[in-house]
This record gives structure tokens, C-alpha cells and sequence, in this order.
């Protein structure tokens, strides 16, 4: 039968073999007796039809639907297979609008013991690594059984654990500080140097050189930086290459001003030149002092919750200042979190702060390319779960792979904090984030952390302290967290209806569908999607971040599972 018109008709019975041509509408009052259909205008449909084999509609189906029968409310969507899918396989829909059968994996980090630097510490312990020695250098004010003073302890990385020797008092002047401390390795002096406050001497800006021998370090006499009271505020060192030189930021308390100075080493001490006048309108916290090659400096700073920069050149034991720089953030800067490190590869520094944007907290960090005394930066990235952050924030660069590694951690009243490291890399002017690793610590209500890199071991060292226990933990940290998948928070559609192959046109089983040729469900238990695309009982935390998870349906048998609703 062949029509060019509209068709009208009580019935059809028959399989529609012999039926051609073009309809430009057909209208039936009766009954369709067919084993397949394919309809591709608007069709109008108003008695009851029964289609034994399959009905394929690619217009509009008109009517309120009271007539339908046998339908199974399954929604079915028809895209182009890139790759082997086979049925019953977790599919996503890719950018290009192709579908692929799930795949990928991932590999856990591995973060040793938490060992106990120390046990009677308040918050702030911060962290270096000796590369001569081969050691860890920690510093962290004392408090109690010490007498206070703040404590110096070298740790040994053997695997992924680590062992500290016995702590040693730096100066027994220098009593109940949590902040100020700063500390910092010179690779050609082979020392450490530590930059502090003195309460008995004003609260001057204070430094002391380190000598590690074993698993102890022994101290030079301290030496003033300047008469500026440094109290309860952060400092920061950084070491020149170029000339030799250290360089350390600090604030004037009373002046509310930020200085720095340059600092040479010599033996066992340290001399000073003539401060540099940083800002003059408070910001009493520098948080991120870099070192970006060709004896030039960054140093960034919180004033007023504005994140503001400059960049110091180096010359003899002074240094110099270009334009203060702003405009880098997007939000409200949060006190306390920022830190900057240099990439050399690229020739470009990371800067990392904490903002509130829309009352919702943030990590995020942006890449500064510096031009002789100036910075200029791209656009922010924004770190994964980053709410509830605690106000320390570290960074920290890995000579051997070539990253940025970033470490915060998490504030939690109810239970255990978790601390989070992520890796970095600089492209153009952007922030690429790759490796990432979380982990519960310890049980604490505050958590402040740093990371050190251990270059011998290629090892990550991750500093914590507990307020609940009063104690400093170090964990080693061998390995981040690696994934390699696509499957993405929001890309899983459903379960493929069939085999296919590359090119082919998959017919793939949305919101509602039953996909019956799984195996080992456990009826009326739900499942998730795995970073490899099997349909497991455990939630998969996609990145490593805690709830980002991917739910795939409920299970109504062994074999058989619905797709989410």
C-alpha cells in the first residue's frame, strides 16, 4: 500500500511490511495490531495500541497517555558509542555528545603512622628539611613540661614512617609564642635558619642559625633583625640563591606596619642590614615570602582582607621594592591562610590564599608571573572541599616531579579533622590540580599543619597538631592519591541496553530503567558507580573528596537494577 496523503482507517492489522510512502498524518480510532512501528511525525493517538515487538517515535506522542498500556515509564536515549559498550555497562555522556562505557582507576595514597613530635605543643609547628643532613627540622612552641620554651626536634624519614630525636630547647628567653616563628634551610651554609620574636628583648625581631648533627641541632647566639616588636604575628624566611642571601619578612606590632630585612650567614650566626618598610597600613600578617630566581622576592600579604604583593630585588644586604600589586582575589581574604611557592620549571610563582565568597569558604590559588619589578597574575582555581578550612595554609615544591604540593587542613567540633594535600602544576598562567590525597589525622577540633619536602626520600612530610592532645604528629605521606577515569560527578546517564561498538547507535537506559543482566546485587540495597564502571555497594569519593559520589540505582534482584530516579 502505498500513500502520499493522510491515511484514516477503524484498524491496520499486519506487520506494516507492505506499507510505503510519505503520511503526512495518520489518524486511527481503532486499534494497532503490529509487530514494529516506526512513526516519525507527531503522532495522535486515541484508542488502545498494542505493539508486540518494539514502537520507535522520533516526534511527539499527543494525549494525556490515559489509553497507553505495558508502558514501563523507562526513558531510553539513543547516542553514538565511542568505544566498546557492552549491556548492562555504567555509560557517559562525553562532551562531544557521544556515549562510552565507564572505565578508569585509581590508586590510594599512602600516609604513614602519625608519630609524636612532640607532646606537649601548642599550634603553629612549622617545618623544614636539612638537606645536607638528610633530616627533618621541626619547631613548635612548648608549653607545660617544657617550661614553655620553644622546641626544636630533628626527625628521620625511613619509609613511610619516621623517628625524632630529642627536642631541644632554641632559647630559653623565648616563652609561650604561637605564632612568629618562621624556619628555613641554606643550602650553602648548610644551616638552618629560624626567625622568632624575643619577649625578653621587646619582642624584637629575632634569628638564630641551626646546626644539625644526627639527630639533634645545636644554636648560634641569636641575633636582632631590628628593634620592631614582632609579637603574636607570623614572620617568613626565604633563601636567595642568587646572592646568597636570606630574606625575612616581618610586622612592626605597635607601628602596625610590615618590614624586611636581608640577612647573611656566617658560621654560626647571622647579620642584618637595614629593614625595608613593607606597608604602612597594617596587614601586621606577610603569610607568603618566596624566592622567584634572579635574586628577586614575592612577598604577599592580608591587609584590610585584600590580598596585596610586592616584589623586592636584592642587592648587598638591602633590597628594594617595586608597586604594591592587588586585584588577585575574588572574594574576602581570610586571616591567616597564604602561602606562595616558586615553580622553576615554568618560571612563575603559586600564591594560595583562603577567601570567603558568598559566604562560602575557599582555597584557591592563581599563578604570578613576575617582569622586573612587577607581578602580574591569571585567573584563581579554586581547590577541591574546601569548607570549614583552619587558617593554615602551606605549599611547598617537589624538586623531583616538578610540583607544587599544597596542604590544608579542616576544622571539625563533632569529630576527626581531616588534613588534604593536593598537587599542582603551572600551564601559561593557570593552575592545573592533579594528585590529591585526604586523610584523618587526628582527632581534633583544630587542626594546623604544614608539609615539608623531603628531596632524599621524595617523600612528603605532613606536620599536624591536635588541639584535644595538645601534641604535634609528622606523617609521612609516600604516596598521593592518583585517578585516572571519565567518569565525572555529573556525566553518568545509565546503563547501556545492549552491545556495541565504536560508531554504532547505543540505546542507552535512562531514569527508570531496569538493567537485568547484572550479577550479585542484594535486592533493595542501592549502589554506586566505581571510578572502573563496576556497580559497587561502596561509595566511590571521586578525587578523594569526602561525598562526591556517584549513585548508579537500587537493586530489585541479584541480577536486575534500576536506574536512579
Amino acid at each position: 500500500v502505498a500513500v502520499n496523503g493522510n491515511l484514516t482507517a477503524a484498524s491496520f492489522t499486519g506487520d506494516g511490511s507492505t506499507l510505503s510512502g510519505t503520511y503526512d498524518s495518520v489518524a486511527v480510532q481503532g486499534q494497532i495490531n503490529s509487530t514494529a512501528v516506526t512513526l516519525t511525525g507527531d503522532q495522535t493517538i486515541a484508542g488502545i495500541k498494542t505493539f508486540s515487538d518494539s514502537a520507535v517515535f522520533s516526534g511527539a506522542i499527543i494525549g494525556d497517555g490515559s489509553n497507553l498500556s505495558g508502558v514501563s515509564g523507562t526513558v531510553m536515549y539513543e547516542a553514538v558509542a565511542s568505544g566498546t559498550i557492552s549491556n548492562g555497562d555504567t555509560v557517559v555522556v562525553n562532551s562531544d555528545g557521544t556515549v562510552s562505557a565507564v572505565s578508569g582507576s585509581s590508586t590510594p595514597a599512602v600516609w604513614g603512622t602519625g608519630i609524636a613530635a612532640s607532646t606537649t605543643s601548642r599550634n603553629h609547628a612549622q617545618g623544614t628539611y636539612d638537606a645536607n643532613a638528610g633530616k627533618v627540622v621541626i619547631i613548635y612552641p612548648s608549653q607545660n613540661g617544657d617550661s614553655n620554651y620553644p622546641q626544636v626536634v630533628v626527625g628521620t624519614v625511613s619509609g613511610s614512617s619516621i623517628s625524632f630525636g630529642t627536642p631541644v630547647a632554641m632559647n630559653s628567653n623565648v616563652t609561650f609564642a604561637s605564632y612568629g616563628y618562621a624556619i628555613g634551610y641554606d643550602p650553602t651554609a648548610q644551616k638552618v635558619v629560624i626567625a622568632y620574636f624575643d619577649p625578653s628583648n621587646n619582642s624584637y625581631a629575632t634569628a638564630v642559625v641551626g646546626t644539625v648533627s644526627g639527630t639533634t641541632i645545636s644554636f648560634g647566639t641569636p641575633t636582632q633583625i631590628a628593634a620592631k616588636n614582632a609579637s603574636n604575628y607570623y614572620s617568613d624566611v626565604v633563601y636567595d640563591t642568587t646572592n646568597s642571601k636570606w630574606v625575612i619578612s616581618y610586622p612592626s606590632y605597635y607601628e602596625t606596619k610590615q618590614f624586611i630585612s636581608v640577612g647573611t650567614v656566617s658560621g654560626t650566626s647571622i647579620s642584618f642590614g637595614t629593614e625595608v618598610e613593607v606597608t604602612s597600613n597594617g596587614g601586621f600578617q606577610i603569610g607568603a615570602l618566596e624566592y622567584v630566581g634572579g635574586g628577586k622576592v614575592v612577598v604577599a600579604w592580608n591587609e584590610g582582607a585584600v590580598g596585596k604583593v610586592r616584589v623586592g630585588t636584592v642587592s648587598g644586604t638591602s633590597i628594594s621594592l617595586g608597586t604594591t600589586v592587588t586585584g588577585w582575589q575574588s572574594g574576602v581574604m581570610d586571616y591567616g591562610a597564604i602561602s606562595a611557592t616558586y615553580d622553576p620549571t615554568s618560571q612563575k610563582v603559586g600564591i594560595f590564599f583562603q577567601e570567603t565568597l558568598n559566604t562560602v569558604e575557599e582555597i584557591k590559588g592563581v599563578v604570578g608571573t613576575v617582569s622586573g619589578t612587577t607581578i602580574t597574575f591569571g585567573s584563581p582555581t579554586t581547590f577541591p572541599n574546601t569548607d570549614n578550612t583552619s587558617s593554615d595554609l602551606h605549599s611547598v615544591y617537589n624538586t623531583t616531579d616538578n610540583k607544587i604540593v599544597i596542604q590544608y587542613g579542616h576544622t571539625n567540633s563533632t569529630g576527626p579533622a581531616p588534613i588534604r594535600i593536593v598537587e599542582a602544576t603551572i600551564s601559561g598562567t593557570t593552575l592545573v590540580l592533579s594528585q590529591q590525597s585526604s586523610f584523618t589525622a587526628i582527632n581534633a577540633a583544630t587542626v594546623s599543619s604544614d608539609i615539608v619536602y623531603d628531596s632524599t626520600n621524595n617523600t612528603y612530610v605532613s606536620v599536624v597538631y591536635s588541639q584535644f592532645t595538645s601534641e604535634t604528629y609528622a606523617h609521612v605521606v609516600d604516596t598521593l592519591f592518583t585517578e585516572n577515569t571519565n567518569l565525572e560527578l555529573y556525566n553518568f546517564i545509565g546503563f547501556s541496553d545492549g552491545d556495541y561498538t565504536n560508531g554504532q547507535t547505543a540505546s542507552i537506559g535512562l531514569s527508570g530503567f531496569v538493567s537485568s543482566v547484572q550479577s550479585g546485587l542484594t535486592p533493595a540495597a542501592q549502589y554506586y558507580v566505581g571510578v572502573d564502571g563496576a556497580v559497587t555497594a561502596t561509595a566511590y569519593n571521586l578525587g578523594d573528596i569526602a561525598g562526591d559520589t556517584v549513585f548508579a540505582g537500587t537493586a530489585l534482584s541479584s541480577t536486575k537494577i534500576q536506574t536512579k530516579e
